[in-house]
């Protein structure tokens, strides 16, 4: 194992592009099947919070809590 020569492959053109192109092909499987690890799935945004409506006991006491939730007119 210690004597291995590499040193014909340098000699031939050939041979050289056959060896090049054969660790390029290497590569590019070795990043192509390669995973990543799977992380799960995302957490889910907390659900907004709604502030509940003061309770009117009268229509126009509803009407007024409208009016003033969507125009800002307080009275």
């Amino acid at each position: 194992m210690d004597e291995i020569d590499l040193s014909h492959l340098l000699e031939d053109e050939d041979t050289l592009l056959k060896a090049l192109g054969l660790s390029y092909l290497a590569v590019g499987l070795y990043f192509g099947m390669k995973t990543k690890p799977i992380t799960g799935r995302p957490a889910a945004p907390p659900a907004p919070t709604v502030q509940p409506r003061s309770t009117a006991r009268s229509l126009s006491e509803m009407i007024s809590k409208m009016i003033e939730e969507t125009y800002g007119i307080e009275k």
